[in-house]
């Protein structure tokens, strides 16, 4: 489970549900209508947040 999670950083649209093994962020209740900047602030809130930069980089 996501101890560090700040949770009042995730967007409105987050819905957390804690699973036995760990966490799951659904974004609203259309998964492929998701806003990118609320996949950007999740990414971000959960550590991955430096890596959107390298991926574009070819690194």
């Amino acid at each position: 489970m996501m101890a560090c999670l700040e949770r009042s950083a995730l967007p409105q649209v987050a819905v957390i549900e804690e699973l036995p093994t760990d966490t799951l962020i659904r974004l609203g209740d259309k998964p492929m209508h998701v806003g990118a900047a609320d996949i950007v602030a999740v990414r971000a809130v959960s550590g991955y947040g430096d890596q959107v930069g390298l991926e574009r980089a070819g690194r």
